[in-house]
């Protein structure tokens, strides 16, 4: 059962009602309840409009969310770690006798805090994600 049908039985509705609500196509909803359409790939009006006829939020619609976060933050810690190697390759070159290194070391609570800020997470990233994402790493 996908996720937007789940919103809607909660909620009493059907397809129709649903489609009445929101302005969404009756056929669009069909298709997403029933996979043949992917609701991730749904226009952001589209998906506004679903998610205040079902009273949820547009996260909550999506299917497959933490696999769609986890790609997210492997590539903004790509970027972050490629980030830090540039600086800290420049500091080599440039730094003079006090030189400012980025540490990337993921067992460091500094370390998960720092990419945790940069990425604007709103936790700290735990070691055990943190240790993931570096494993997936192709530096």
């Amino acid at each position: 059962m996908s996720k937007l049908q789940t919103y809607r039985k909660e909620k009493a509705l059907s397809q129709k009602e649903l489609a009445d609500i929101s302005g969404v196509t009756l056929k669009m909803i069909r298709e997403y309840e029933q996979g043949q359409r992917n609701i991730n790939g749904a226009a952001a009006e589209r998906l506004y409009r679903l998610a205040l006829a079902l009273g949820c939020r547009i996260e909550d619609l999506l299917e497959n969310r933490e696999e769609i976060e986890m790609e997210s933050l492997e590539k903004l810690y790509a970027e972050w770690r490629r980030q830090a190697e540039e600086h800290n390759a420049w500091e080599e070159e440039h730094g003079g006798s006090n030189p400012v290194y980025w540490d990337t070391d993921c067992g460091e609570p500094a370390v998960r805090e720092d990419f945790s800020n940069w990425a604007n997470l709103e936790e700290v990233i735990s070691f055990e994600d943190m240790m993931e994402l570096e494993r997936g790493y192709e530096g």
